[in-house]
């Protein structure tokens, strides 16, 4: 790709049309007779073919302007506006050396609000290359051939721009979605001894530096807050470790810090101390949540983590309180700017604490409305509808629970991570039905893929009463720096809930066999600890 681009951009570098350009203007004239300059001709060639919405005629048009080198010719508002098509149109084309080059021309053509689409088209464009190199990789040890690079040099460039003390509104107003800056931060894997990788550091460090602030959920920013603390560690850099990882606020973040050595330098700081103040995070967490949702009364989104937060320290009355309001303001308030990304899972925190509360007829009727909330035009909320299976499978409801998976769930619609749970309920499902056949098809799956789901992978074995094999499987993980933290954070203890579903109490109890075993002590020791804590587990995913 890089020699493509080379050549292509050298051939750009030639003057086609021969004597300066001036020769082959002689013959065109406009109706009236009159000699047309033929960068005028050209572009106005070029507006008609955007005019009509065609991409093969924007690059056809974009081509003649290129070969004949008439761009430098435009004036600099004109220039804007033909790169910026010409990119778009020859990215839509998949000619992504062109539409490259279009956007570095963006780049430099002058206003801030050019510069922050050129960036921002440099970041998309590049992205799609590194996952189109990725995808035809067959060894699979390469992450990318230059183009994250070149992606993390587009977002450097975009956040500079729009961040800038004397920016326009124009170039503000260019949006790079969250989204995509969390999915290039999730792709850039750990490399070497490092689980942050330079790229990854480099992109976290111009995050952090431009003051960009994540939108949703919450609690992005202290998830990179935390990465970012630990690339920081492992480049010895701790002053700084502790100067970012000191404004996590996310008590579950704080926790999972206190319980791994490998944030052992940051435990001297703040919340980390010990135990009774990695648990006061909890409390001081219900102050802040309880403030925002004051603050911004329009958004769902707050109120969802209340309610688990207020759930997650026993305190269910407040947790039904609050679920009781907001359902009343969803009937009669319709400004709720964050419905459509959060409506389904206020029914399932909802769902959550009447399961806790053991009103299990209450919480199906709510995690069912959470299911049925469709995201993509599919039968039902992939996320709910697994969530729902679960836990009709923790109530021992196995029949029901495999139908109702089986009917709102369409094909090919989760992601990896989802496929697992998917799997999980099916191996578990099967396996207490007597079905061992299907139960080890989904088995099979599930060990194949165990490395995208770790999680899904232990309750299936825990399920089955696996218990050797559970067992290896969570040392593999605490032995493994990408998959530790979470390890650890499954052995934890929590509280048993009062009303324990019945496959919840088996899980419960193959886990505690486990937790007791001394090659499984002995593994937690060398990476990090064990503590009870006086905490609701409300996620039945954590394992």
């Amino acid at each position: 790709m890089n020699i493509i681009k080379a050549v292509f951009i050298s051939a750009l570098g030639v003057y086609l049309c021969g004597h300066s350009g001036q020769a082959a203007w002689a013959q065109e004239k406009e109706p009236t007779g009159v000699p047309v300059n033929k960068a005028e001709y050209l572009g106005k060639n070029f507006q008609q073919s955007v005019k009509s919405k065609k991409d093969d005629l924007i690059v056809k048009a974009a081509d003649a302007i290129f070969e004949q080198q008439i761009q430098q010719r435009f004036t600099p508002g004109f220039s804007g506006y033909f790169f910026r098509n010409a990119a778009y149109a020859y990215w839509r084309e998949d000619q992504n050396v062109k539409a490259m080059h279009s956007a570095e021309g963006l780049i430099r053509n002058g206003s801030d609000y050019n510069r922050a689409m050129g960036y921002r088209l440099k970041f998309y464009i590049s992205r799609d290359n590194a996952y189109d190199y990725e995808q035809g990789d067959e060894i699979g040890n390469k992450q990318d051939n230059g183009y994250n690079e070149a992606a993390y040099q587009g977002l450097k460039g975009w956040l500079a721009t729009i961040y800038a003390a004397d920016v326009s509104d124009d170039a503000r107003s260019v949006v790079v979605p969250q989204k995509y800056i969390s999915f290039f931060l999730r792709d850039l894997k750990s490399e070497n001894e490092l689980q942050v990788n330079d790229l990854k550091f480099k992109t976290y460090g111009a995050l952090f530096e431009s003051g960009y602030q994540p939108s949703k959920p919450f609690n992005t920013v202290d998830y990179w807050r935390k990465d970012y603390s630990l690339g920081l560690l492992e480049r010895g850099e701790l002053k700084q470790a502790k100067k970012i990882a000191r404004a996590i606020t996310n008590p579950s973040l704080i926790r999972s810090m206190y319980i791994d050595k490998t944030y052992e330098k940051l435990w001297g700081f703040g919340g980390l101390k010990n135990k009774t103040r990695v648990l006061k995070a909890f409390e001081d967490d219900i102050d802040r949540l309880e403030r925002l949702a004051t603050k911004h009364p329009d958004k769902l989104q707050g109120r969802q983590y209340l309610i688990k937060a207020y759930a997650t320290i026993g305190r269910l009355d407040a947790a039904v309180k609050l679920a009781g309001k907001t359902l009343k303001d969803m009937e009669s308030f319709d400004n709720f700017t964050d419905e459509v990304d959060y409506k389904n899972w206020i029914f399932n925190e909802i769902a959550y604490v009447y399961y806790e509360k053991g009103d299990y007829e209450r919480g199906n009727a709510y995690m069912l409305r959470a299911a049925s909330i469709s995201e993509d035009g599919s039968k039902g909320n992939i996320s709910q509808v697994i969530n729902y299976t679960a836990k009709l499978l923790d109530q021992a409801d196995y029949q029901k629970a495999l139908d109702i998976q089986d009917n709102l769930l369409s094909e090919d619609g989760a992601s990896d991570y989802g496929d697992m749970w998917i799997w999980y309920n099916q191996a578990c499902g099967f396996y207490k039905l007597g079905k061992l056949e299907q139960s080890s098809v989904a088995m099979k799956k599930l060990a194949d893929k165990r490395d995208k789901n770790y999680a899904a992978y232990a309750m299936s074995l825990l399920c089955q009463n696996k218990i050797e094999a559970a067992a290896q499987s969570y040392i593999v993980r605490l032995e493994d720096p990408k998959h530790r933290n979470l390890a650890l954070e499954a052995l934890q203890l929590s509280n048993v809930p009062e009303h324990e579903m019945p496959l919840d109490k088996i899980l419960r109890t193959n886990l505690a066999k486990i937790r007791a075993r001394p090659d499984i002590l002995r593994t937690v020791n060398k990476y990090g600890r064990i503590e009870t804590w006086p905490l609701s587990n409300t996620y039945w995913g954590k394992y």
